[in-house]
């Protein structure tokens, strides 16, 4: 190779034709299928943060050997704590290890390079005989939140092993300069104040096998609403890190563009007594809706913490719920500084806490198993958060959003399917892979709920996540258990909505004609724009008469069709889909 000179290798990679289904369909086992030669079973850890830059972390790890003979362990450890840099560009957020030792503290051989940790066991592992080894460093991976509050960058900082990290149980005791006050995942065994190091500490573990879990820490104010489930009567301790006021400034250019500004803004936060009452209340809400779709809250506790508002985004970690800080904005405030013709409403806060809430079903007690299947993720909760507006704020508010999904998901729609959000690539490709997960999926998702009945929808809903708790898995799984609850083969409306492309439009016209016995048989003639891409729908048809609106449910699977209705009297008037059930267009009169 001449110096300086790059060389780009084409790689590809594909299954056999016996790894397919009849279907086409590659059914993903993520048990079984990779790589996968050993398991993290359990973390120990401790993070000791003298500064609010520095991380000295010890990682005690249970690994379980799953194939004989392993002499050399792989574990996933960055160089650098930030996804966009390299592993040898170690200027900034670097990670370094300083030993890796076994159980009784006999030093192992290791290299770290290449966001790779190595070691070298002394002799060879045995399937089914677990090991155990001691990993110290020191990570630069804080990041500030706002002036007072701080977090761990998502990276692979410790070392870990599979997609998505792996999943396993934790201990971990964290410690961090005073007056700051931790939070997190996982149970909340003991908090504490160390005076020698003039530090606060936390202790939490999780018994459930756990992705990622996470801590942030600041100058909290801690607020505590426990909440107790009707049908599973657990015990869910919920708790609400804030600030009691607090006033940021915005200038980075990046973050400015992120909230549609190009000049400075400064924002004043206030989480008094009240609010932070009204906030919990509505998570305890929340978890009482979704217990009764999907199932007893997978965790011990729930924490909720509240971040800056130039962190445009919230995310769900394990048992942890982190707030974008425009979430603690008064609507009249959002309003006044972005206006409703921002994209955003100024209620979206409802919508928000119920989307992260729901990642602790969708994205935490089961994962997806590939890239190709995040919208089991994303897609779900941003549907469960749907139900949840319907419930809380009503029928109306969620026609708007329906409209919003419905707007977005066309224009994502046109580059790919759903399943394929994440092969796109260029300028947009961000953008376009949003619109389908985050719009598209809820919108096939309530296709599917209309279909089933809320009463299927449910056992169906329960199944998966009783059926899976604990793993990562794929469409295809989602598929079958859907399948086998409800006994029909749901392959074709999979292919429809998440494997193909398409959003249909139809258009329709209705005529009567009187019978002998002097009823009146309805015929509604429709018709799809797309020949080519023909789509097979439950199509409703609301019959409307002077005193009362009949809705019925009606097959449409042809391009052209008619629809043949018996009415005892003549109706006034006949419309398609009035409460938007289907991802479509709909047109009357052509």
């Amino acid at each position: 190779m001449g110096k300086g000179r790059r060389y780009l290798v084409p790689w590809a990679e594909w299954h056999q034709q016996s790894d397919y289904e009849q279907g086409g369909h590659y059914v993903l086992n993520p048990d079984r299928d990779g790589p996968r030669v050993i398991k993290i079973e359990h973390n120990e850890m401790t993070l000791n943060l003298p500064t609010t830059k520095t991380v000295e972390w010890q990682s005690r790890e249970r690994i379980q050997p799953l194939v004989d003979g392993v002499r050399c362990l792989r574990l996933d450890l960055v160089n650098n704590g930030r996804e966009e840099s390299r592993w040898y560009e170690t200027d900034f957020y670097p990670v370094k290890v300083s030993s890796v030792t076994d159980e009784s503290g006999a030093p192992l051989a290791y290299q770290h390079r290449k966001d790779q940790l190595l070691v070298i066991l002394p002799q060879p592992a045995k399937a089914g005989t677990p090991l155990t080894i001691v990993t110290k460093g020191v990570a630069d991976v804080v990041y500030q939140l706002t002036a007072e509050s701080f977090g761990l960058l998502e990276a692979a900082w410790y070392p870990q092993y599979g997609f998505l990290g792996g999943r396993n149980t934790f201990h971990w005791t964290v410690r961090v300069p005073r007056p700051l006050l931790l939070t997190g995942s996982g149970k909340i065994v003991r908090e504490f104040e160390d005076k020698d190091t003039n530090q606060n500490g936390v202790e939490m573990q999780s018994d459930a096998p756990v992705s990622f879990p996470w801590v942030i820490f600041g100058r909290f104010q801690k607020d505590q609403n426990d909440y107790l489930g009707e049908e599973s009567k657990k015990h869910v301790v919920l708790t609400c890190h804030s600030f009691p006021t607090m006033t940021v400034s915005i200038t980075d250019e990046v973050e400015l563009e992120e909230l549609g500004s190009s000049t400075p803004m400064s924002f004043t936060l206030h989480a008094p007594a009240d609010k932070v009452k009204n906030l919990l209340g509505e998570f305890k809400e929340i978890l009482k809706l979704y217990e009764k779709i999907y199932g007893p809250y997978p965790y011990d506790e729930l924490h909720v913490a509240q971040m800056g508002p130039q962190v445009s985004f919230s995310q769900s970690p394990p048992g942890f719920v982190q707030l974008t800080g425009l979430a603690f904005l008064s609507q009249a405030e959002f309003a006044a500084r972005f206006g409703e013709n921002s994209g955003t409403k100024s209620d979206f806060t409802h919508g928000l806490y119920a989307h992260e809430t729901a990642h602790q079903w969708w994205g935490n007690q089961i994962g997806w198993a590939s890239d190709d299947d995040e919208w089991l993720s994303e897609g779900f909760a941003e549907y469960a958060s749907g139900i949840f507006v319907n419930e809380y704020q009503g029928a109306k508010r969620f026609q708007q959003t329906l409209q919003s999904w419905k707007k977005y998901a066309k224009v994502g729609d046109k580059e790919a399917p759903i399943a394929a959000a994440h092969n796109l690539s260029g300028p947009n490709a961000g953008d376009y892979r949003t619109y389908l997960i985050y719009n598209k999926a809820p919108y096939v998702l309530h296709m599917l709920r209309v279909q089933l009945d809320d009463e299927k929808y449910t056992k169906v809903m329960r199944s998966i996540q009783e059926t899976y708790k604990g793993r990562n898995i794929s469409t295809e799984m989602v598929l079958a258990q859907i399948s086998r609850v409800t006994g029909q083969d749901y392959t074709a409306f999979f292919d429809q909505w998440v494997w193909g492309t398409g959003i249909p439009t139809f258009r329709y016209s209705w005529r009567t004609e009187k019978q002998s016995d002097g009823k009146y048989l309805i015929v509604v003639h429709v018709r799809q724009d797309d020949k080519a891409n023909v789509k097979k729908v439950l199509m409703p048809v609301y019959i409307h008469f002077k005193d009362k609106t009949v809705p019925q449910y009606n097959p449409v699977v042809q391009a052209e069709q008619d629809i043949k209705l018996m009415s005892p009297v003549e109706p006034k008037d006949v419309t398609l889909d009035d409460d938007h059930t289907l991802l479509a267009e709909i047109v009357k009169g052509s």
